[in-house]
């Protein structure tokens, strides 16, 4: 699931000289909750959304199979042959590697995907902080994935293209909520660039206005098109 926020808003600057308790507190704070400090006058925090659990494990499983089974292998030949080292050696090996993974959800933890009234905003960091956003008016396209693994589980990669492939937010990934954060992104474009016409089965078209031909009147009744001056004539294959 989504991460459950009341609506945030900045409407003010921040206020230097705040207590050193309060600024320790919002430097080791995830993004989720310090999104506060980077919204500018006015703007509304609308969606947050995360990497998900379950899509983390799914990634490390086969290492952590391989790792837990050649483990109980090397304790179990050290214990029966007498070799203690290896069997030390094996439980410290699996002791690193539950650090490692624990390091690794814990970074993915100060990672937030936000929805703003003004932006689509990526914040991630730990010691150091990283920020990439899009306004909503330079949003090209919006794609959904979502392995099969991610369909069973409930989570998908959301990926964005914008008029500046530079612009470092590219993907949205593993998102534990991602049919929340893809309609609502979908709305959010809409609602700032407008909704492109619907075509006869509800899909989204492009089209161009149709050109209406216009013929002289008579007072005589209709003028046939062959007895037009060859200049007013049109061809029909243009």
């Amino acid at each position: 699931m989504s991460i459950a926020i009341p609506r945030q808003t900045r409407t003010e600057p921040t206020v230097h000289g705040r207590r050193s308790g309060g600024r320790l507190r919002g430097f080791f704070a995830p993004p989720s909750e310090s999104i506060g400090t980077y919204l500018v006058a006015g703007e509304d925090v609308l969606h947050i959304d995360a990497p998900a659990l379950n899509a983390f494990v799914v990634a490390e499983l086969p290492v952590i199979l391989l790792t837990v089974v050649g483990g109980i292998a090397a304790v179990v030949w050290g214990t029966r042959s007498g070799n203690l080292l290896v069997a030390g050696a094996a439980m410290v090996a699996g002791g690193v590697l539950m650090l490692y993974l624990r390091a690794k959800r814990w970074s993915q933890r100060y990672t937030a995907y936000v929805l703003t009234t003004a932006r689509v905003l990526r914040v991630s960091g730990f010691l150091s902080r990283r920020a990439a956003w899009i306004p909503w008016v330079k949003v090209t396209d919006v794609r959904y994935e979502a392995s099969l693994m991610g369909r069973l589980l409930g989570y998908a990669t959301v990926y964005i293209d914008s008029a500046n492939p530079t612009s470092g937010l590219a993907e949205m990934k593993n998102l534990c909520d991602p049919q929340a954060f893809y309609v609502m992104l979908t709305e959010l474009v809409q609602l700032k660039q407008g909704p492109l016409p619907q075509g006869p089965w509800g899909q989204a078209t492009q089209t161009a206005p149709v050109p209406v031909l216009v013929l002289p009147s008579s007072p005589t009744g209709p003028v046939p098109v062959s007895s037009m001056p060859v200049s007013n004539a049109v061809s029909l294959n243009d």
